[in-house]
């Protein structure tokens, strides 16, 4: 890509890219490490290697996390362990781009006097002393001195860690602006100083320029997040709700500000102080008593209430008088319903009735003899137990 096209890419879209290229560069690197001048048709004890390149899955890189001690104040616990291992190895061990030496004793070239440890712990044998870093030899080109020629000393002073690294000179000389992916002149003539190929230094430096536009992607994208947060006002924040998240360290110390201004508090101080201060502000007038003006809104809403409850309860009242008089009207329904069967029962029993002639001139006697004999049926059909108990004379 050019470098018009990665200056017009956002720091999400670099970033795809970026992840794009490195995972191309990787396949590549295994299909040249699977073709058979390298591992596949390889001789082995019991044959050959068959090698075969697996489909792409997600690519997994590690990275380092380190412990933020340099952050750590005295209340914090461990404090004061930690401090005497960093001592430790600030006085005795010197460290640089690829470089790390530790040296006992070495305390006292420092800091004119031994530690407690290196007085109690001295050399047993004859005393150590540094190992000089590699250093180009100068007479001959490309190469660098031996180990025992090799200088410790830079005149009277001891020579800076790293002062013939390639890598780290060329970081130095990057953001110096000495070196640059368009300056062939300047990588020849760091290439030839410090014996390396030229080739390499153009790789190495063009990959700084890439973590650069990188860096610079992600300063304009804090930038913008930045101006657009400062442009809120103090009513475009749920106060309340920042505080019940416990989302209040999430701001900026100026967003704090506005509530801070808002209220009249206290401007001054740490963030951690204004993120207190809005906490018991907010608290204070959760828990604060209530101005007359609430008391009579929370009143007149009590009175309102109350009136629709007790319509309630007059339309549930007239509801239950509505259902009694029903029920009355049920009730007078069965009990005429009850008379109209008891009558019912009265005519029939009526219809069951024979009436005999009444004054007639025959005697008892007769009457008994003219009807021994006969069956006296009703009107309905039934027969009468008895015809003296039906008829009459």
């Amino acid at each position: 890509m050019t470098e018009e096209q990665i200056q017009a890419m956002t720091i999400d879209e670099f970033h795809e890219y970026d992840k794009k290229r490195m995972e191309r560069n990787a396949w590549m690197v295994a299909q040249e490490v699977m073709e058979p001048e390298r591992i596949d048709d390889a001789k082995a004890p019991s044959g050959y290697i068959t090698a075969y390149l697996s489909k792409p899955t997600c690519m997994l890189f590690n990275k380092s996390i380190f412990a933020p001690q340099a952050s750590m104040k005295p209340s914090h616990p461990g404090y004061h362990y930690y401090q005497k291992i960093t001592n430790f190895i600030s006085m005795h061990y010197k460290t640089g781009e690829l470089f790390t030496e530790y040296l006992k004793g070495s305390c006292e070239e420092e800091h004119g006097q031994m530690c407690d440890y290196c007085h109690v712990h001295k050399f047993i044998g004859p005393v150590a002393s540094h190992i000089p870093q590699p250093m180009p030899d100068r007479e001959n080109p490309g190469h660098y001195m031996d180990v025992f020629n090799t200088p410790s000393m830079d005149g009277d002073s001891a020579r800076q860690v790293d002062d013939y690294l390639p890598r780290a000179q060329i970081k130095i000389r990057f953001r110096e602006g000495v070196l640059a992916a368009s300056n062939g002149e300047a990588i020849k003539a760091f290439a030839s100083e410090f014996a390396v190929n030229d080739e390499l230094v153009q790789k190495y430096v063009k990959h700084l320029h890439h973590l650069q536009c990188k860096e610079e992607m992600r300063q304009r994208q804090r930038d913008m997040a930045r101006n657009e947060r400062e442009r809120l006002e103090y009513d475009d924040y749920d106060w309340h709700e920042l505080v019940g998240n416990d989302s209040l360290s999430t701001l900026l110390v100026s967003e704090l500000t506005k509530y801070l201004k808002k209220h009249n508090l206290q401007t001054t101080g740490n963030k951690r102080a204004k993120i207190q201060l809005i906490k018991r502000h907010i608290q204070n007038q959760e828990d604060a008593p209530r101005s007359d003006s609430e008391n009579a809104e929370e009143e007149s809403e009590d009175s309102d209430h109350e009136e629709v409850e007790s319509e309630s309860i007059e339309e549930e009242s007239e509801d239950s008088d509505h259902e009694e008089v029903e029920s009355e009207s049920i009730e007078e329904e069965s009990e005429d319903s009850d008379h109209e069967e008891v009558e019912s029962e009265s005519i029939e029993e009526e219809s069951d009735q024979v009436y005999g002639v009444v004054g007639s001139d025959t005697s008892d006697s007769e009457h008994e003899e003219n009807f021994e004999d006969h069956v006296v049926v009703t009107r309905s059909g039934r027969k009468a137990g008895s015809w003296r108990s039906v008829f009459s004379f």
